[in-house]
């Protein structure tokens, strides 16, 4: 057994490739959004508020580094966005959860926190009973997946595989698309014209889905599928291109967001199950 202490924080490359830590006790952060000089942030342990689960999310400050506030959002945290000022959260609770508790069977939402005054704004009028658990911020808009199978703690008449944009003014659904099996992440492209979904099943699997990516039409919705020899575990935009995480083969495929042609790709150490892009 390992003496080292748990560590709660983060950790950031610097420019001569070695790592800086910074705590964030006791918070443990899953999903961040920066704005400013605040990183803002859940944390991964679930705590009961007046008899209901709430995620606490916590404003850490750069220069004081450490958390300054904290709010409460009902449920559990599944992703975070934002633009500007505006920080969006999915947050999911689970329909049996919500019902032990004694709470409405529908209780997931998408929140809108102004991060200079702290006010919460749910984005649908009403709870809902499910909700996409990914989510991007995409000019007025907001984009999300209702991942697929492999979100298997979803209960069976949970929508799935299906992306939505939603004006997060008025909280209505301006639009959807059923996909493949196995959606899983996005990432909105480098014009903002169309959205990057990755299909991927499971962990450690051996056989690559046959259209591991596809692209959708931020206007229309049509869908154009990505065929390719590669498990798309994780995925991000830049300067035209997307960068896919190969799980099954260890590198990352870099393709061309307008020809979908794959244009190399960069053997890597470990499998690149997360990434992240920082301005």
């Amino acid at each position: 057994m390992s003496s080292e202490k748990p560590f709660f924080g983060l950790l950031f490359l610097t420019n001569d490739h070695s790592f800086e830590s910074k705590s964030t006790k006791p918070f443990v952060p899953v999903h961040l959004y920066a704005y400013r000089n605040i990183y803002f942030m859940d944390s991964a342990q679930i705590l009961h508020d007046e008899n209901m689960q709430v995620t606490a999310l916590g404003f850490y400050d750069v220069q004081a580094q450490n958390i300054v506030s904290t709010i409460h959002i009902p449920g559990v945290v599944q992703d975070i966005t934002g633009s500007g000022n505006k920080a969006f959260v999915s947050s999911y609770y689970p329909p049996q959860v919500a019902i032990e508790d004694k709470l409405p069977e529908k209780k997931s939402n998408i929140y809108e926190v102004d991060l200079d005054t702290k006010a919460i704004r749910p984005i649908f009028k009403e709870d809902q009973k499910y909700v996409p658990l990914r989510i991007i911020s995409g000019g007025p808009y907001i984009y999300g997946i209702f991942q697929g199978e492999s979100a298997d703690f979803l209960p069976k008449d949970a929508p799935k595989n299906i992306l939505v944009k939603i004006d997060p003014k008025t909280g209505t659904l301006l639009n959807q698309v059923k996909l493949l099996p196995y959606a899983k992440d996005l990432v909105l492209s480098s014009d903002g014209r169309n959205i990057f979904v990755t299909h991927f099943e499971k962990l450690a699997s051996a056989t690559p889905i046959s259209v591991p990516i596809s692209r959708v039409s931020t206007e229309t919705f049509d869908v154009k599928e990505v065929t390719g020899n590669f498990r798309a575990c994780s995925i991000v935009s830049m300067n035209g291109k997307i960068y896919v995480g190969d799980e099954l083969n260890q590198q990352l495929t870099v393709i061309d967001e307008q020809t979908l042609r794959i244009e190399k790709t960069i053997p890597v150490k470990l499998s690149a199950i997360y990434l992240s892009k920082t301005e």
